[in-house]
C-alpha cells in the first residue's frame, strides 16, 4: 500500500502495519494507540478514516519524544 500523501510539504500518512514496518518503533504501536489514542489524535499524530488508522511518522515522533521527557521530569 502506498503512503497518502496530504500536502506537497508534509510527510505522508501511513497505515499502522506500514508504519511499523518502515519506522520500527521502539514501543508496541496497538498498546499505544489503545492507551493514549486521544493523545495521539490531539497531537496530529493519529488520523481515523472510518476503521482506518493513519499515522503521521512526523507527529508521532514528536509526540513520543514529548511524552517521554513530561514522564522524565514527573519521575
Amino acid at each position: 500500500m502506498e503512503p497518502i500523501q496530504t500536502k506537497p510539504s508534509e510527510p505522508p500518512l501511513l497505515g499502522v502495519e506500514d508504519f511499523i514496518a518502515t519506522h520500527n518503533p521502539p514501543v508496541n504501536m496497538r498498546w499505544t494507540i489503545s492507551k493514549h489514542y486521544p493523545e495521539l489524535v490531539a497531537a496530529g499524530a493519529l488520523l481515523r478514516i472510518g476503521r482506518k488508522l493513519l499515522i503521521s511518522p512526523q507527529h508521532f515522533w514528536e509526540w513520543l519524544r514529548e511524552r517521554g521527557r513530561r514522564e522524565a521530569e514527573a519521575a
